[in-house]
C-alpha cells in the first residue's frame, strides 16, 4: 500500500475516537524523542535529510502497523525497528 493511502486509512481509523488519537500520538512523540536521541548519540555527522528519513521512515512504519491492526504500544515499536 502506498503512503498516501496508508496515512488515509489511518486517519479513518482513528475518526471519532479520540482517546485512540490521544495515545497514538503520545506514542508518536516518544518514538520522536527516542529518535532525536539517537542521531545526537550518534558518532556520525548527520545530514538533515538522512535525519528526516528516519522520520519519515518510523512514521510510515507506526501507521502501518496501525492500519494493520496492532496497539498503539506496538505500532511504536515497528517504528522504532529501523532505527540503527
Amino acid at each position: 500500500m502506498k503512503p498516501n493511502k496508508i496515512a488515509a486509512a489511518a486517519r479513518k481509523k482513528i475518526a471519532g475516537k479520540p482517546e485512540l488519537e490521544h495515545d497514538m500520538r503520545d506514542k508518536w512523540v516518544e518514538v520522536q524523542a527516542k529518535i532525536d536521541a539517537h542521531v545526537a548519540a550518534s558518532k556520525k555527522k548527520w545530514k538533515n535529510y538522512e535525519a528526516s528519513h528516519l522520520f519519515y521512515a518510523a512514521r510510515l512504519a507506526m501507521l502501518t502497523a496501525f492500519v494493520d491492526g496492532k496497539t498503539p504500544q506496538e505500532c511504536a515499536a515497528a517504528a522504532l525497528e529501523g532505527i540503527d
